[in-house]
C-alpha cells in the first residue's frame, strides 16, 4: 500500500512548476499529527484543518495562477482519459528506448526497470557532455537533461512525460543522430527516427 504520495504539477500533469500534490492514508496522516514542531510552510495538520471548511480553503495565501493553471491540466488529463495518458506514456517510453538503441547507444538502467517518464541514457565513448547536449542546444535548439550528481557528464536524459507527443520526439531524435554523427559517433543519422515511427507510425 501507498502511505504517501507525492507530485510535482509540472511532470506528468503538465502544468506550469510551482505546485505540488500531496496524498496520504490515514497511517501517514497519524504521523504528521505526531509531529511536535511542524514546519511553517508545511504543516500538513494545518493544511487539512484548512481543506477540511466548507469552502475548502489553504492556511496561507497560494499562487491561484498557478492552482488555474493546473485545473486546466487536469482538464486535459480528464478529456484525453488517465488510461489513455498512462498507455501513451508507456509508448512514448517504448518508442524512446528503442530510438536508443538504435542509435547504438546504451540505455543506463536495466530495461526492466526503465520508467515511462524520461529515459536514461550512458554517455558514448568518445563523446562529451558538452559535445552531445551543448551541440544539440546550439545547433539544433534541442536541449536534453544532463546527469546529477556523480552522474554529471555521464548520462544524458531524454524526458517523455506530460504532452510530449511524436513530433516532439522526433525532433528530440534528428538532432541527436546529427550530432552523433557530426562527431563520428554513427553512421545513420535517422536510424533512431526510424525506430521511433515504428511505435507511432
Amino acid at each position: 500500500h501507498i502511505d504517501a504520495c507525492v507530485t510535482g504539477s509540472q511532470k506528468c500533469l503538465a502544468a506550469p512548476p510551482g505546485l505540488a500534490a500531496i496524498t496520504f492514508n490515514d497511517d501517514a496522516w497519524a504521523a504528521c499529527e505526531k509531529v511536535e514542531d511542524n514546519n511553517y510552510y508545511l504543516n500538513m495538520p494545518k493544511y487539512r484543518a484548512n481543506g477540511n471548511k466548507d469552502p475548502a480553503q489553504t492556511p496561507y495565501t497560494p499562487s491561484v495562477s498557478l492552482i488555474y493553471a493546473l485545473k486546466e491540466a487536469l482538464e486535459v488529463v480528464h478529456e484525453e482519459g488517465l488510461e489513455n495518458r498512462v498507455a501513451r506514456h508507456h509508448q512514448a517510453a517504448a518508442a524512446t528506448r528503442d530510438a536508443v538503441k538504435a542509435l547504438g547507444l546504451e540505455l543506463f538502467p536495466d530495461e526492466a526497470v526503465s520508467s515511462a517518464t524520461v529515459t536514461a541514457v550512458k554517455m558514448p565513448e568518445g563523446a562529451t557532455d558538452a559535445q552531445i547536449r551543448g551541440t544539440m542546444l546550439d545547433k539544433y535548439f534541442v536541449q536534453l537533461a544532463g546527469g546529477q550528481d556523480h552522474l554529471k557528464g555521464n548520462i544524458i536524459r531524454i524526458g517523455h512525460m506530460g504532452v510530449i507527443s511524436y513530433k516532439e520526439l522526433a525532433i528530440t531524435f534528428t538532432a541527436l543522430g546529427l550530432t552523433l554523427k557530426g562527431l563520428g559517433l554513427v553512421d545513420d543519422a535517422g536510424a533512431g527516427v526510424a525506430a521511433l515511427a515504428d511505435h507511432y507510425i
